[in-house]
């Protein structure tokens, strides 16, 4: 969508007012002192203004799921696609929202504030993204915000997947937590995907482990590792008595800090007022 079509829809994040063309290389807020740059036709509404990261069009990101890419087909008006990343493809009624600049981008900005008019959007998209917002409750809202009564929003988020993209991995969510963030929706369906079965867990955890004990110089507790079986490993939950005679439980405790992180089952703070 080029950027005639899409000064209608935009708002300044900072007022929720209009905003217009000032030469071609800005986007000016009608009220207040708000200026906005267009980098390679794209507006930016973050802090790094014309310093935006612009990624190679080499770039690609993971196909939309059969279930995004038919509410696409479906969708009589204009679908956000938030946090796209570097799509292959893009339909014409698609705005593709980043804080950084893909192939395909649209619109760069904060998920947190998003610079379109109330009910932009027929339905919107999000996947694997929510995990990376450090306020997940704010994002739904704006998502809320900007759709349409009857929009729709389809969105995939992590549960138990190791920590990806660090630092900014803020959050892995149960059903409950989810539902938590989605209450101001109407109906809720909430399941788990295809691609998020618990074998998707089980095997991206265990390949993190790999990686980790092949880290460390004894090989005899990656043989370990390699060698036991899932009943094994169950055992070592099932039965706690049975963890201080295992040396492969004794390996975890020496697993590298960075594995640990990423494969934690829980954390411990103390803060200091």
């Amino acid at each position: 969508m080029n950027i005639l079509q899409l000064i209608p829809l935009l708002r300044c994040p900072e007022t929720g007012s209009r905003l217009e063309r000032e030469g071609g290389a800005w986007l000016r807020c009608l009220v207040g002192t708000g200026r906005y740059p267009i980098v390679n036709g794209v507006p930016v509404f973050t802090p790094e203004g014309g310093g935006v990261k612009i990624h190679s069009d080499l770039h690609v990101s993971n196909t939309l799921p059969p279930e995004a890419l038919e509410i696409i087909r479906e969708c009589p008006g204009n679908v956000l696609n938030l946090s796209a990343g570097g799509t292959v493809n893009k339909a014409p009624n698609v705005i593709e929202f980043e804080y950084s600049i893909f192939r395909n981008t649209d619109i760069a900005g904060d998920a947190h504030r998003l610079p379109f008019a109330d009910e932009t959007f027929d339905a919107a998209l999000c996947l694997n993204a929510f995990e990376h917002y450090r306020d997940p409750r704010q994002v739904a809202a704006e998502v809320r915000r900007t759709l349409k009564p009857g929009g729709m929003f389809f969105m995939h988020t992590a549960a138990l997947q190791p920590v990806h993209e660090p630092p900014h991995h803020y959050y892995n969510i149960t059903r409950y937590g989810l539902a938590e963030w989605l209450k101001e929706f109407g109906k809720v369906d909430l399941k788990v995907s295809e691609n998020f079965n618990p074998g998707y867990a089980l095997s991206w955890i265990a390949s993190e482990l790999r990686c980790g004990l092949e880290s460390l110089a004894d090989e005899k507790p990656l043989k370990d590792f390699l060698q036991a079986s899932i009943g094994e490993l169950a055992d070592l939950w099932a039965r706690p008595a049975t963890r201080n005679e295992s040396l492969l439980w004794q390996a975890f405790q020496r697993l590298p800090e960075s594995t640990k992180e990423t494969c934690a089952a829980g954390w411990q703070a103390r803060a200091v007022k």
